[in-house]
């Protein structure tokens, strides 16, 4: 009576692989591609130059994978090279190891078993290397659970693993709408498909200290030299590397993003530079811009928070910052927060962080509503009612900040230009973030420190008073 065991469905393609190992390249189901492992090194054969890089990858990793199964299984590994390496039968193998010929298809199908689950063991293993690898060189997230956007990130999910146009998208929002977070959220879900070969984050740095770019050109071409450092090998010695980025990206799936655009110059330029490297890679930017129509960018914007959502964050940002008593506020007591702030994340944030030092009817007494301008009128006043509760080392370090690149400092970088010992600087880093105030940057193993776009607009113009065409 036939087995009813059910066959592991990677168990197929193995048998098939096997088969294989004589041909040139063979057809698709042959070449082992639900393995990630056997997908990386068949593209590191192919950087090589190997004249058949897609069967030489199967039969590498067969062949490993039958030295691990010859620990376990030794007379089943020397079956199957026999029979699929050495092209034996069954009945020269059977005379040769002294068994029937029942008993060595009985062992053989035992070996493919194991060594089925030799090779799904190894792909796990490296696949969640590979995840960790490009996670390491992400930023760190700002955020520890996004409200009203899940909507939002299962659409740009689906754009960035739909192997088709639109490759560059654009998350538009106003400041402090938490555009970085959702292209965060988005990356961070999309990680543990592997989707893409390489994960590659930048940001723009700001040449001018107004809002409008004192060169798209230069822009541009920061942006480009922060890729060239992700993506290109070390030794890479080129003037502009964007031609080499670009096959890069022409070859093999990337997911870039590109973040903190803020001018319309700066916006509409990189638009037009980076549209041409997609396909099939996918390019995500954030901005205040929202693209034209006929650039064939697709434009995802953020809204101010629904009531509920809203309501939802500044209970979860009181029980972080220890406010009980605010978390477990009523809706009308929590609703003027709302009202004042427009459902702006940043400003919600940055309200139940001042409630840490100040009472709440304080806070919202001087926040406008329905005056002109009244996004950049209401952060400008929160941020000088935080920064009138700072210590005075803590309004020292963050008067520094404008002067950091966009990109952030690292600590020894903040110790030398505030001239504070380490324990001192350390406390006050933690002063600014518990505020909302400094922002962790860089990767896991690199970590640096910055301020939002909007923090720093309200040093330069109210604190610092550098002129608006200042360099």
């Amino acid at each position: 009576m036939p087995s009813s065991k059910k066959i592991h469905p990677l168990q197929e393609f193995v048998h098939k692989a096997l088969r294989a190992w004589q041909e040139v390249e063979g057809e698709p189901d042959t070449l082992l591609r639900p393995l990630l492992k056997v997908r990386a090194r068949h593209q590191k054969l192919v950087d090589e130059g190997a004249p058949l890089p897609q069967r030489q990858a199967v039969n590498e990793i067969l062949d490993e994978a039958l030295q691990k199964l010859a620990q376990k299984d030794e007379i089943g590994a020397k079956i199957l090279r026999e029979h699929f390496l050495n092209q034996r039968t069954t009945l020269n193998i059977a005379f040769a190891l002294g068994m029937g010929e029942d008993q060595v298809n009985r062992r053989q199908r035992k070996a493919i078993e194991t060594l089925t689950e030799i090779l799904e063991q190894e792909d796990h293993l490296f696949r969640r290397d590979e995840i960790a690898r490009i996670e390491f060189q992400l930023p760190p997230a700002s955020y520890s659970h996004l409200f009203g956007v899940q909507q939002t990130l299962e659409t740009l999910n689906q754009v960035l693993e739909n192997a088709a146009p639109p490759w560059l998208i654009a998350i538009t929002g106003l400041g402090g709408s938490g555009k970085t977070a959702v292209a965060d959220a988005a990356v961070r879900k999309i990680l543990p498909t592997v989707h893409f070969d390489q994960i590659a984050w930048v940001r723009a740095e700001t040449h001018s200290l107004s809002e409008e770019s004192s060169s798209p050109t230069l822009t541009f071409d920061d942006i480009s030299a922060q890729l060239a450092k992700q993506l290109l090998p070390a030794n890479t010695l080129v003037a502009r590397p964007f031609h080499l980025i670009r096959q890069m990206l022409k070859e093999r799936p990337h997911l870039i993003v590109v973040d903190n655009l803020e001018s319309e110059a700066d916006t509409l330029f990189l638009f037009n530079q980076l549209a041409d490297l997609g396909g099939p890679s996918k390019i995500m930017i954030t901005t205040r811009t929202r693209p034209p129509a006929q650039t064939g960018v697709y434009p995802l914007s953020l809204a101010e928070l629904p009531l509920a959502d809203a309501l939802a964050l500044i209970r979860h940002q009181a029980g972080l910052n220890g406010l009980t008593e605010l978390a477990q506020a009523s809706e009308e007591t929590l609703f003027p927060i709302v009202e004042v702030t427009g459902g702006n994340p940043l400003a919600l944030k940055l309200v139940v962080s001042l409630a840490q030092v100040l009472p709440l009817p304080r806070i919202l007494a001087d926040l406008p509503v329905g005056r002109t301008n009244p996004i950049e009128q209401m952060y400008r006043n929160i941020y000088w009612k935080a920064w009138q509760t700072l210590s005075p080392a803590a309004r020292d370090l963050l008067q520094i900040m404008p002067l950091v690149a966009t990109s952030g400092a690292r600590l020894e970088q903040l110790q030398a230009v505030s001239k504070m010992a380490e324990p001192d600087l350390l406390t006050v880093i933690h002063e600014l973030a518990a505020r909302s105030l400094l922002e962790a940057r860089g990767t896991t193993w690199d970590r640096r420190y910055g301020i939002h776009r909007l923090t720093e607009t309200f040093l330069r113009t109210e604190i610092v008073g550098w002129p608006e065409d200042s360099a």
